[in-house]
């Protein structure tokens, strides 16, 4: 009878007998495994909000955090964080993988404006969703944060009498 350590299911190989004695190699069940990044609750839908606001522009750093921990919270982060190696198209991880980057895609694009899910709607990789949010909305305020310095320096010495 085969036997499976529910306590060390992981991305290694278990050895289990069977009935004859003869040993097996065992991959664990990366859809079921509740620790894998794989695993998906029956509750994970593509329509979940998993965040209050919607990523509109202005707001990106606020978002970013809500769903940075959203993210985490359902251990979907390494996907878009580059903590994850994409699994080969032949290895036997790489539906799991799929299934569960084709729904990180859709909460990302559930939760972001119209005109920006217009402009990501295309990407295959939700890494790459994740990357252009961060490179056009992430930008510092430097040259915005100067001028309104020099504006309140202005102020300040028509101020002084």
């Amino acid at each position: 009878m085969a036997t499976t350590d529910q306590s060390e299911h992981s991305n290694v190989e278990h050895n289990n007998h069977n009935q004859l004695g003869t040993t097996r190699n065992v991959v664990p069940d990366l859809k079921t495994d509740v620790s894998s990044p794989f695993y998906l609750h029956h509750s994970d839908q593509p329509g979940s909000i998993l965040v209050s606001q919607s990523l509109n522009g202005d707001n990106f750093p606020t978002w970013f955090r809500a769903m940075s921990t959203a993210l985490s919270t359902k251990n979907k982060l390494s996907l878009v964080d580059d903590s994850m190696t994409i699994p080969s198209i032949d290895s036997a991880s790489y539906s799991s993988w799929r299934r569960c980057n084709d729904m990180v895609k859709s909460w990302l694009l559930n939760l972001v404006s119209a005109e920006i899910s217009d402009s990501i709607i295309y990407a295959s990789i939700a890494r790459e969703i994740w990357i252009d949010l961060q490179e056009r909305f992430a930008q510092s305020n430097g040259p915005a944060i100067f001028q309104i310095r020099d504006i309140i320096l202005c102020v300040q010495d028509n101020l002084i009498i």
